[in-house]
Parts: structure tokens; C-alpha cells; sequence
């Protein structure tokens, strides 16, 4: 069974720092715990940057869960979920001199699989990793 601590935010400026340090805590000793504390950090960005969650009264809300795949394979799961917008998450693949705009490219990159889905009004990001680092030698 996996292990699961969440925490809920106000969907403010401080919320990314707040959520980084409530992860930070969560994945202490993970192997991968730098990796996800940057995964949530950018998740939570988006979430205060472009949903409602940016409104008065908007939150947001940050899940981890560790444990073990159907295959065997250790994982660890950051959920980001926010008050919902008009547009879908999408991957920035240009190469213009933007200096944002890249958070899910780096989320792509530094998770096993990512995705998002909608209950209702509200959004859930959320992206996985494996224990073991596939890039570290």
C-alpha cells in the first residue's frame, strides 16, 4: 500500500515555496527527492499562474504517494491539484528566447510519466517518478 501525506494551500505567491517545503518533508531520504520537490514546484507554479486557483478564496492542493508498481518497480507520485481554467496543460516545445513557459517541458523530463485529468471544475497535474534515477551512472 502506498504512502500518501497531502497538504492544502492557498492558491497564492507563497503557495510554490509552501509546497516545496511541504514535499521536501514528505520525500525526506527519497533517492529522487530533489527531482520531486522541482516537479512540485513547477506543478504548483502553474497552478497559481494560470487557473482559477489565482483567484480570492482559490487552493490548491499537493498529494504525494511512494510505493511499489504493479511490475515492482518503486515510484513516487506529486499531485498538483488546482481550481481548473480554460485551457489543458501542454508541453512548450519551442525554442524562442521565452524566459517561462517551460515548467512541463522540465516535468517531462525529469518524470517517468505525466498527465493530467478533470473532476468537475477542478484539475489534477500529476507526475511520477522511479526510484532509481534512469540518467545517474
Amino acid at each position: 500500500m502506498p504512502t500518501i501525506c497531502t497538504c492544502e494551500l492557498a492558491g497564492t505567491h507563497a503557495a510554490p515555496r509552501d509546497g516545496r517545503e511541504f514535499v521536501a518533508k514528505a520525500v525526506s531520504g527519497h533517492p529522487r527527492a530533489d527531482d520531486l520537490v522541482q516537479i512540485a514546484s513547477e506543478l504548483i507554479t502553474n497552478a497559481v499562474r494560470h487557473t482559477r486557483s489565482r483567484q480570492p478564496g482559490g487552493r490548491v492542493d499537493v498529494s504525494v504517494a511512494e510505493g511499489m508498481g504493479f511490475t515492482g518497480v518503486e515510484y513516487a507520485v506529486v499531485e498538483v491539484t488546482d481550481d481548473g481554467s480554460d485551457t489543458q496543460p501542454c508541453v512548450r516545445r519551442s525554442y524562442a528566447a521565452e524566459e517561462s513557459g517551460y515548467g512541463l517541458a522540465l516535468v517531462e523530463n525529469l518524470a517517468a510519466r505525466w498527465g493530467y485529468y478533470t473532476l468537475g471544475r477542478r484539475r489534477t497535474v500529476w507526475a511520477a517518478v522511479t526510484t532509481h534515477d534512469p540518467c545517474a551512472a
